[in-house]
């Protein structure tokens, strides 16, 4: 879901928060004896779920992707996207291990390697030899 959103507001980071805020609160509104705190956490988990996660974005790739073709054929942007898939990005909660369980619908990193633990969820496996 989140890479179909990502490409149908053509990466702008602030129409994703808010698209993904808004599925977040629509999908809040169908449980019962909703109430409006209810709705106001179903926005707020699915802001930080959409910000804040190590699954790269547009910006890793495009960071990638400048970094290989500055290494001279050194690096490949694979290489590069793994090393980012490990990072934490200072400033923020963001860790090499933040968001790697995620429903199918929640994958817009495709570029990770991802094992289906069977139960509808995906990990994003950062174990290259695995």
């Amino acid at each position: 879901m989140i890479g179909y959103l990502d490409n149908l507001v053509k990466g702008d980071p602030n129409l994703l928060t808010m698209s993904s805020q808004i599925i977040g609160v629509l999908a809040g509104s169908v449980q019962e004896n909703v109430t409006a705190n209810t709705l106001a956490n179903a926005a707020w988990v699915t802001k930080f779920a959409t910000q804040f996660n190590r699954q790269l974005h547009k910006e890793d790739k495009d960071l990638a992707a400048q970094l290989a073709a500055r290494s001279g054929g050194k690096y490949t942007v694979e290489q590069i996207e793994a090393q980012l898939r490990l990072s934490s990005v200072n400033g923020t909660n963001i860790t090499g291990g933040t968001d790697i369980v995620v429903p199918s619908s929640g994958i817009y990193d495709t570029g990770g390697n991802w094992v289906d633990l069977g139960n509808g969820m995906y990990l994003q496996n950062l174990d290259e030899d695995a």
